[in-house]
């Protein structure tokens, strides 16, 4: 079907969300068009998480480590360091040339107080913090970490590849509080923000970062020489997948974020001259349950609800493809090195009722569920949880929103009659949720946990004690313990795993395959 412009750009015509569109067209400016579901409503990389958010992060600010595609640890911003015998100091040098895109250059005392802020929210920063006995500049391009306890994650902390990002931004943005987003996006990464031609809910611009000296080595993941070859990246907001696979095929984007497996035989069909995946990384598929109210703070009523999911339904509703989706018990993620079935439920939907009927709960009391409408893979997990919510004898009041409005809504600890919910869903990337101190979703450090807010102190002493143990065989063993744990409280719920794939326009050509969509290493076709 061919794609009317007015319907997909929602507005009078294409160069009302393409801002400056046209005008690049006339100077002959080479430009990158990324559809995805929404725009992120907060850019700060220390504040959200979200693939939007990462995907932003990434592309406008720089860190002083990152991973490649085998997960060794590279230095980015970083030239040298060393680590001393015992494992206890750290000392980092800044390598030439980094500069924000205010034309400052990138301090020590910038990136000391960049750490200290993502180490206050971030889950893995907070047991580096409470680790760190003194982080401070050295010089000007130069800083010091001493530990006051072990912790065997440093440099892998400061290189994690997925949300909160540890970014380094300047000074006087470092030091707005944690509990207050950066509002500015000034980076030294390799693309900078026009928020004069960006559109709220449209389209956010940004242009090369012609100052930016990439490193020499190639570019793979995050890490190497991140080297950008058009003028001007646009990412544009297309809340229907058909809409952004349509404008794709017909040449008006170039790039989208995550493709619905059912629409790519319309890809394979066109073949990789038009459009080709490019990017295919592992999601958890997870359940989030509120603890902090009725009826999900009964213990009985989240084992119920556990017993009652049916993996197999929930990947079926996903992926009519059996190739693209699976169910998977694995807390850490399946074919991950800390794989695990220890503790895993079976599905009994007796065992399930009688939990119910044994709790007591009032059934007469509605769960608010939030559904997300514009998410290929959430809504269909939502409505499987809904139907298996009334096989429990529950009544489910699904209130739709867009993806903006859940991230922010979800946030809400308060009761029902204060905006508050039950019951969501979401997708965790498994490159970003391999270990217990990476996963941002298996916190059970009550209100300051992940939304959903569980809370278990042992589940926390356990998480601790990985990240200070140096030993693989004895992290395995504290991983099924935190895993047995976590499945013994329901605090997380993983519901199967599937593919998520990007596409790319045949335009387009050295697309890295990583588990962020980068937009360095591309080269545009004319």
């Amino acid at each position: 079907m061919k794609l009317n412009k007015r319907e997909f750009l929602g507005l009078a015509g294409a160069a009302a969300i393409i801002p400056g569109g046209f005008a690049f067209a006339q100077e002959k400016k080479s430009v990158l068009r990324y559809g995805l579901s929404s725009l992120p409503r907060t850019t700060d990389p220390h504040f959200r998480t979200g693939i939007q958010v990462r995907t932003v992060s990434f592309a406008v600010y720089d860190m002083l480590f990152a991973v490649n595609d085998k997960f060794e640890v590279t230095p980015q911003m970083v030239d040298t360091w060393t680590v001393s015998d015992d494992k206890m100091t750290y000392n980092f040098t800044l390598r030439d040339g980094l500069n924000w895109h205010d034309d400052a250059p990138v301090t020590a005392e910038d990136c000391v107080l960049s750490i200290r802020r993502w180490g206050s929210r971030d889950q893995v920063g907070q047991l580096l913090m409470e680790a760190t006995s003194r982080l401070e500049p050295t010089s000007e391009k130069s800083f010091v970490l001493e530990l006051g306890k072990p912790f065997a994650f440093v440099i892998e902390s400061l290189a994690k590849p997925g949300s909160l990002v540890p970014a380094m931004m300047p000074k006087r943005y470092a030091e707005t509080p944690a509990s207050k987003p950066v509002t500015d996006l000034i980076g030294s990464g390799p693309f900078k923000h026009v928020p004069e031609e960006s559109r709220d809910g449209h389209s956010m611009v940004f242009v090369k970062n012609t100052e930016y000296v990439p490193r020499s080595e190639p570019a793979n993941w995050a890490s190497g020489g991140k080297v950008v070859n058009f003028d001007r990246l646009e990412l544009i907001e297309i809340p229907d997948a058909t809409t952004q696979l349509n404008a794709l095929l017909n040449g008006e984007i170039d790039y989208i974020e995550t493709l619905s497996s059912d629409l790519l035989p319309l890809v394979e069909a066109r073949g990789p001259e038009v459009a080709r995946i490019t990017n295919s990384s592992v999601v958890q598929l997870v359940v989030r349950i509120n603890h902090l109210q009725p009826p999900f703070n009964d213990l009985k009523v989240r084992r119920a609800f556990q017993l009652a999911v049916n993996q197999q339904d929930v990947v079926s509703a996903v992926a009519s493809n059996p190739a693209f989706a699976r169910p998977c018990d694995a807390v850490f993620g399946c074919g991950n090195q800390y794989e695990s079935a220890v503790g895993a439920p079976i599905h009994d939907m007796d065992k399930a009722l009688a939990l119910i009927a044994e709790s007591g709960v009032d059934l007469s009391q509605p769960i608010v569920q939030l559904l997300v409408a514009n998410a290929s893979t959430l809504t269909p997990v939502g409505e499987v949880m809904a139907d298996t919510l009334r096989k429990l004898g529950f009544t489910v009041d699904q209130q739709i929103v867009d993806f903006p409005t859940f991230s922010s809504r979800r946030q809400n600890q308060g009761p029902i009659s204060e905006g508050g919910w039950n019951i969501a869903n979401t997708t965790v990337r498994t490159v970003e949720s391999a270990t217990p101190i990476e996963s941002r979703a298996v916190l059970t450090n009550g209100t300051d946990a992940w939304w959903g807010w569980p809370e278990d102190a042992v589940n926390e002493d356990l998480r601790k004690q990985f990240g200070e143990e140096f030993d693989i065989a004895k992290r395995k063993e504290l991983t099924d313990q935190i895993q047995a744990r976590i499945y013994e409280n329901v605090s997380y719920m993983p519901v199967g795993e599937m593919l998520s794939l990007s596409v790319a326009s045949g335009r387009l050509e050295n697309v890295l395959d990583a588990p962020t969509n980068f937009f360095w290493n591309i080269s545009i076709k004319p």
